[in-house]
């Protein structure tokens, strides 16, 4: 995806939590990543956390995935969970049904 491909702004100011960052602009802000498509990749996410006791990731103060400009990049990165995490195995497929 090129950086000339509009990006979908999709903004849910009526949602009881917007903006559900600290600091984001209401204006510029994103929500069609509510939940950070990103996240699973730990700490190659690319995005700004900090890494909590347990081992978690406390990403309050991150807004990369709510920045529009980054929309681009985020789905061009989405392959890469699908490599790190293949989908299991069909089980019709191995028995042979």
């Amino acid at each position: 995806m090129s950086d000339s491909t509009p990006c979908p702004i999709f903004c849910h100011q009526t949602c009881p939590y917007f903006p559900c960052h600290e600091g984001a602009d209401p204006q510029n802000f994103h929500c069609l990543f509510c939940y950070c498509p990103l996240y699973p990749l730990g700490v190659d996410c690319g995005g700004t956390f900090s890494l909590l006791p347990q081992g978690g990731k406390d990403c309050s103060r991150c807004l990369y995935p709510h920045q529009p400009q980054h929309y681009a990049e985020i789905v061009d990165r989405l392959g890469e969970l699908y490599t790190r995490f293949p989908p299991p195995p069909d089980p019709k497929e191995a028995s042979g049904s």
